[in-house]
């Protein structure tokens, strides 16, 4: 599954969350929307976010750790896409 390209504002990033569901697989979410994807393993979800994340040329992920702790991540790749 591929997240929708649309964001309420071009001047906001588009936010991810990678966490842990119930049954253990690890998910990829765009704020405010449903889960996009879900993962045996947290590398493989965390590398499909970041690859969905930078189309839109800037993004915060946060990453939830296997011990409970989240992580934030940000990057601006200098451009944003066309509209």
């Amino acid at each position: 599954m591929a997240c929708s390209a649309e964001r309420e504002s071009q001047d906001d990033p588009v936010v991810l969350w990678v966490f842990r569901n119930s049954r253990d697989q690890w998910c990829v979410r765009k704020e405010g929307g449903e889960i996009e994807a879900s993962f045996p393993s947290r590398k493989d979800a965390v590398g499909f976010a970041r690859k969905t994340a930078r189309t839109w040329g800037y993004y915060s992920l946060f990453i939830a750790l296997p011990d409970g702790r989240i992580a934030r991540e940000l990057c601006s790749l200098g451009s944003r896409p066309a509209t």
